[in-house]
């Protein structure tokens, strides 16, 4: 049981959320939150965190004489996290409680963070939680036999609201607009048929003196244009702001000066990049350069961002300050010996081969970074958002050369490429898989998210990035969860390069980059292009991707309802967990099924005029073949002879051993018979940490989300799967086109049917996507010849 309270009194506010539901949980549980607490949006600061736990471990273990009663050794825990509402961490998660280890008896603990404290790390976190995120507290154990009982978790959290009139800027509106520059006077307009831009001037002047520059446009037609680099940073906080002067040349040789509002961290990169002395240093910087309010201008130079970086001379990289943040200075300065040692090691006369030149500098990152587990957690601490930002993808991709700053200090590409290459490869999984004795997290963790090992050649030579062979557009897409964007559209319009089917400069004026859309205008243009230019329902699987959406439930409370999503229930959005796209039936391009045989969509009912009146809606045709009337919990251990095609189904999208904790960028965990033996081997430890627990032997994995189900219409072993938010009153459908079975949920609005001129039953009924569905022995075109067989009539199906 759950209960959330939330008390406004004028300018504070105190809410509070507390559960006291028993459960256990061992190393193969699913990371689940127990409690979770969204701040209010309105939310000025956090000034104060109260937890409080009752729980205890197993009661016993090899150490117990040792550490029995104390917190050493202690390997069940519980993890406190803060999620964007986009879907990211706003800092990293870190264990705020252990249990007493080796004690069998509940026992309570609370933990006060308050920003008046002298706990400065603590006081850190409060001050970096914002409106709108979610506060979220997982128990966890960690390692074989290690269990934690939980009995109850309470949560109260305190903090300020806003003045009404305060706002922070949205992903649209420019900083500098908050000042009241005159853009007519800074921004000149631009011809777009000369491909112009513009440049910005970074006069001299020492470290702290005030910003001084001034903007020119260019063409990059002209082969004699100002040589200029290219800025690739992250815009940082919106909330913090600082002042540079824009000057403005007059055609009587006076001078204007305008003050324009930027970021802190723009402000940093500027002030630590300007010369002392000499000539102004010429920068191309996104935020500065585009007239960010002018969504045609910012449109068409989006699009150019490929042949602007190009052109620059070089792209330097901002990573931040290193001012008080040694962590930083430390991983930075390893980078730098690594350099050293490549430019005087490296033998200039001689010809490596691919193997050789990977030996080479191997051998160099491992002496210089002994241990790179180490590393990789201290990397990690060191909050550098920059490999996570979306347009560095493009940004660095297309330099000819690249250097990496921290403070005054730099790196070049090829030291920070090997060591991104280096440090998540299956050296490092292969020795945790076996050991199992380090947090399962740090395997899936690198200096970079894994979309980079997808897209950039990494551990190249040259100076600067080289692109790997394009994947699909969808398989990019989903990858890019794991970065982020001030403006969810850039989510697509940043990688639209990255593609084999959409980086064509004549591009359908569906994808197409335009600022003038909404972001779910934006999306839902994209499905419907994706869908009719593939001739397949694939792209709905990705929905298992998304926030909310998947097979698992990872969150606490009720499944949102679809009908108040910000988005069509539908339609791929771009916050979720690229991790989950293991764990769907139909996404992957050359998956195992083909439901609905060798059908296509109706490419013309998709595009029909009907869309244009109502975006938001996809009407699809096929046959419904079931309702689902109930819903159990998967009873693996106790299924008369369970059918493998429906066990390895379920194994795949519920990963009961929880072995995808182990799964590194671009690794498959389902190809070696070496690790389909450790699966099964971490099943049998799961249910046996159950077996121990509140509810003692069950057929079932009770931290597994209900998911079995029986489609009667079909046969009494018509044995099907479904996702944690689905519910009895579903319909199961084959859909033209798609590779796996869907359920839909009729929303509600008065029915009315008809039948159109194909001789098709057309329903004004709307139906909200539940998401994917499997059904044994039928997801191969069976369901075609039942439908045939009884006489099934087709139905146009529209999605809301």
């Amino acid at each position: 049981m759950t209960n959330l309270t939330i008390i406004e009194e004028g300018r504070r506010w105190i809410a509070s959320v507390k559960r006291s539901d028993r459960l256990e949980v061992g190393e193969c549980c699913p990371r689940q939150a127990y409690i979770e607490l969204q701040v209010p949006k309105r939310t000025s600061s956090v000034t104060r965190v109260t937890i409080s736990t009752v729980s205890h471990d197993q009661g016993w273990s090899d150490e117990s004489a040792r550490y029995g009663g104390t917190y050493e050794g202690s390997q069940t825990y519980f993890d406190l996290a803060v999620e964007t509402p986009t879907c990211h961490e706003r800092v990293g998660s870190f264990i705020f409680q252990r249990n007493l280890h080796a004690r069998g008896e509940p026992h309570r603990h609370e933990n006060v963070w308050d920003v008046e404290s002298d706990d400065k790390a603590r006081c850190a976190w409060l001050q970096v939680v914002q409106g709108g995120d979610t506060i979220r507290i997982f128990p966890m154990a960690q390692l074989q036999l290690w269990t934690n009982y939980v009995y109850e978790v309470e949560m109260k959290v305190e903090g300020g609201f806003k003045d009404q009139e305060d706002h922070l800027p949205n992903e649209v509106t420019h900083l500098q607009d908050s000042t009241g520059v005159d853009r007519l006077e800074v921004y000149k307009p631009l011809q777009e048929a000369h491909r112009q831009t513009r440049v910005l001037s970074l006069y001299p002047g020492k470290f702290e003196d005030p910003l001084v520059c001034s903007i020119t446009n260019i063409s990059l037609d002209d082969p004699s244009h100002d040589a200029y680099e290219a800025l690739s940073y992250c815009w940082g906080d919106l909330r913090t702001e600082e002042i540079i002067q824009i000057r403005e040349s007059l055609d009587n040789f006076e001078r204007l000066t305008h003050n324009m509002a930027i970021t802190s961290n723009l402000y940093e990169a500027l002030k630590h990049l300007r010369p002392e002395s000499g000539l102004p240093r010429k920068l191309w910087v996104d935020a500065i350069c585009i007239d960010q309010a002018n969504s045609t201008e910012r449109s068409h130079q989006v699009a150019s961002m490929p042949y602007i970086y190009a052109e620059a001379i070089g792209v330097v990289v901002w990573l931040g300050t290193s001012v008080d943040l040694p962590i930083r200075r430390k991983c930075f300065s390893a980078l730098q010996k690594i350099q050293e040692r490549f430019q005087t090691e490296y033998d200039q006369s001689r010809t490596y081969s691919p193997e050789e030149r990977e030996q080479f500098e191997l051998k160099i990152i491992n002496t210089e970074i002994p241990d790179l587990i180490i590393y990789t957690i201290d990397w990690n601490k060191c909050g550098f958002d920059y490999f996570k930002r979306t347009w560095v993808l493009q940004e660095i991709s297309n330099s000819r050369t690249a250097v990496f700053r921290c403070g005054f200090d730099d790196v070049t590409w090829p030291v920070v490429s090997s060591a991104i290459r280096f440090l998540q490869t299956e050296r490092l999984g292969t020795a945790l898989v076996k050991a199992g004795s380090q947090p399962a997290g740090v395997l899936r963790t690198s200096i970079a998210p894994s979309i980079w090992f997808s897209i950039v050649q990494l551990g190249e030579e040259k100076q600067g990035a080289q692109l790997k062979a394009a994947e699909g557009i969808l398989e990019i897409l989903v990858k890019a969860h794991s970065l982020k964007a001030t403006d969810l559209r850039d989510k697509l319009f940043a990688l639209l390069q990255f593609s084999k089917e959409s980086k064509d400069a004549m591009l359908s004026p569906y994808v197409r980059v335009d600022y003038s859309k909404s972001p779910v205008k934006v999306f839902t243009d994209f499905v419907r292009w994706w869908i009719c230019t593939h001739r397949s329902l694939r792209i709905l699987s990705a929905i298992h991707t998304m926030k909310y959406r998947g097979w698992q439930q990872m969150y606490c409370g009720e499944p949102p309802d679809l009908g108040t999503l910000e988005y069509p229930s539908w339609c791929f959005w771009p916050v979720g967990d690229d991790r989950m796209a293991n764990s769907t039936l139909g996404l992957s391009l050359d998956g195992p099924y083909q439901a609905s045989g060798s059908t296509i969509p109706d490419v013309e009912l998709i595009n029909s005029p009907d869309t244009l009146v109502n975006p938001h809606i996809l009407q699809l045709t096929g046959h419904r073949l079931s309702t689902i009337s109930k819903i159990d919990r998967f009873p693996i251990w106790e299924f008369p002879d369970l059918p493998i095609e429906l066990r390895d189904a379920f194994m795949k999208v519920f990963d009961p051993a929880n072995y995808g904790r182990f799964v590194l960028p671009g690794q498959s965990y389902q190809d070696s018979d070496e690790i389909k033996e450790s699966v099964r081997n971490f099943l049998t430890r799961h249910y046996l940490y159950h077996s121990h627990g509140f509810k003692g032997e069950t057929p079932y994995i009770p931290c597994l989300s209900p998911s079995f189900f029986v489609a009667k219409e079909l046969g009494e072993k018509c044995y099907g799967l479904c996702p944690h938010n689905a519910r009895p009153g579903d319909i199961v459908v084959v859909l033209y086109g798609g590779p796996v079975f869907y359920l839909l949920r009729e929303a509600k609005q008065d029915p009315g049917d008809g039948e159109n001129d194909n001789g098709a039953i057309t329903s004004e009924k709307k139906y909200q996507f539940v998401g994917e569905c499997f059904l044994f022995s039928y997801m191969n075109g069976q369901a075609l010849a039942t439908v045939q067989e009884k006489g099934i009539e087709k139905e146009i199906f529209s999605l809301v």
